[in-house]
């Protein structure tokens, strides 16, 4: 009696028939990736942001789509703020099951030209990004980049600008809010900053922890970073923080409060907590104060943190009466 194959010829016939439905899923999958990216370049275009992927593909099969760029750039000349930036390879994966969570990694270095004409340098070991879109809008957004640096290229000379160890960056919808809100965290290992020498007076590398929530998001979009805080700075965007954390040689700042952006785009509202070894800073706007904050006991080896409240406006942190330091617009 002949042995039927039905049983044999049916589960490699179904095997086939998905591995080519997979195969054609796919093949339709990355043609719509590479339309997208042509949609998204022509909708920066219209904003006079000019993106150039060098040597584009498309790859990945068949488990995950992948877009690789050479080199990119951006020319916003013609953009409200005119700036330029390139950098190295580009490197952007999506699972093929998963279309709206983009993992990309960025190659150094890269030149950029803010609006107001100074060239940057920067440079990093490693620079990775996970976003998660739904519904037309970022839902999560997650950066890591360790050993940065960026310098300001000025008469063949550079001066260092910023400089981490590590900095991560995560940005979530906050869960149950009555209106768009985005909860943002920071941390920076080893940060060096001239804003950051400006707000706490001398020069060094120390920690930085950041917990804040921020409104009107909605405002928050497709486009440049600037861009972005610009529309939630006129949509009168607030952040609320819970904890920005400093601790950089005998400086320890811990404070909360509220901040936002003003119309000369410089920070203002006000923050309090606790401060230590801040002298350097109060000494310039009074030396009683300065020692007050510096005082120690005969056992201390370190300053002893005091409640300290700043307001910040009109360009000025301010302690009550004093003028601690003016600020820089931060855009």
């Amino acid at each position: 009696m002949a042995v039927s194959r039905k049983p044999i010829i049916i589960p490699i016939a179904l095997l086939a028939a998905l591995a080519a439905g997979w195969s054609a899923y796919w093949h339709v999958g990355s043609r719509i990736t590479a339309q997208g990216v042509a949609n998204w370049m022509e909708r920066e275009a219209e904003h006079g942001r000019k993106w150039t992927c060098r040597d584009q593909k498309i790859g990945g099969y068949p488990f995950r789509f992948e877009l690789r760029c050479a080199a990119v750039s951006v020319d916003g000349s013609q953009a409200r703020q005119p700036f330029f930036a390139e950098a190295g390879e580009l490197r952007a994966v999506a699972l093929a099951y998963r279309f709206n969570h983009i993992i990309a990694e960025l190659d150094g270095p890269a030149a950029i030209t803010a609006p107001n004409g100074e060239q940057f340098a920067a440079t990093w070991d490693k620079l990775r990004t996970s976003t998660i879109v739904r519904g037309g809008r970022v839902d999560a957004y997650d950066s890591a980049v360790s050993n940065l640096r960026i310098d300001r290229l000025d008469g063949g000379g550079q001066t260092p600008v910023l400089t981490a160890t590590e900095i991560e960056t995560h940005l979530r919808a906050t869960p149950g809010a009555a209106e768009p809100m985005l909860d943002l965290v920071v941390d920076g290992k080893s940060l060096a900053s001239t804003q950051l020498d400006q707000m706490l007076g001398g020069e060094g590398a120390g920690d930085l922890a950041l917990r804040a929530t921020l409104t009107r998001a909605d405002a928050i979009g497709p486009g440049a970073p600037i861009d972005n805080l610009e529309r939630w700075r006129a949509a009168g965007g607030k952040a609320t923080i819970a904890q920005f954390k400093v601790n950089r040689g005998t400086v320890a700042l811990d404070v909360t409060g509220e901040l936002s952006i003003d119309e000369e785009r410089k920070l203002a509202g006000r923050i309090e907590g606790t401060a230590a070894g801040l002298e350097q800073l109060l000494g310039r706007g009074g030396g009683i104060l300065g020692g007050l904050i510096s005082w120690r006991t005969r056992n201390d080896t370190q300053p002893r943190a005091l409640p300290v409240a700043l307001t910040l406006k009109d360009g000025r942190v301010m302690m009550g009466p004093v003028r601690l330091v003016n600020l820089a617009p931060l855009y």
